[in-house]
């Protein structure tokens, strides 16, 4: 008589999600070091069809910086180049016709704006309701996953009031 030694759906659902639901990534491999800001930061002049909507008509920030989660475009490399290019990047207005306030609202180079503004894009886009989107969430929650543990903003502790705050000086 045979007996069926295969893992119950049970026993894998668990492997592969943590308590909340949430798909549990392997550790960040030793030969990944940790962000260092890039020596030369770009000045990105942005055309005037690139502005707000948070993706839905005109053209993000993201799309305009060729970051995508598509299938079998960037390898997941490039995805991550492409976000630290543009947590890093300095945005400046094309022409007198862009969205100076969508600009404005990108925040500066290396600055907690912009680190929450790419988190909280990839929260957008992960939280959708949208079932032709699921693998490409899988796609954006492994790369804000990266972004957070990768490009971490540093805390510092001020000593005059004994606040703890986020250093500006990423």
């Amino acid at each position: 008589m045979k007996t069926n030694n295969a893992p119950s759906m049970k026993t894998i659902m668990s492997a592969l999600f943590d308590e909340s639901g949430s798909l549990i990534l392997p550790e960040r491999p030793q030969t990944e070091s940790q962000y260092s800001p890039s020596v030369n930061a770009f000045e990105i002049c942005l055309p005037s069809w690139v502005g707000t909507n948070w993706g839905h008509g005109d053209e993000t920030v993201f799309s305009h910086m060729s970051y995508t989660v598509q299938a079998h475009t960037l390898s997941v490399a490039s995805r991550r180049r492409n976000l630290l290019d543009i947590f890093e990047s300095t945005f400046v207005a094309e022409s007198p016709h862009c969205d100076l306030e969508y600009i404005q609202g990108l925040g500066g180079p290396r600055s907690i704006e912009r680190h929450q503004l790419i988190i909280e894009w990839l929260d957008e886009k992960i939280w959708a309701d949208v079932p032709r989107w699921r693998l490409a969430q899988t796609k954006w929650e492994c790369d804000r996953q990266w972004f957070l543990s990768h490009v971490r903003l540093p805390i510092t502790a001020r000593q005059d009031r004994g606040v703890i705050s986020l250093d500006k000086r990423c």
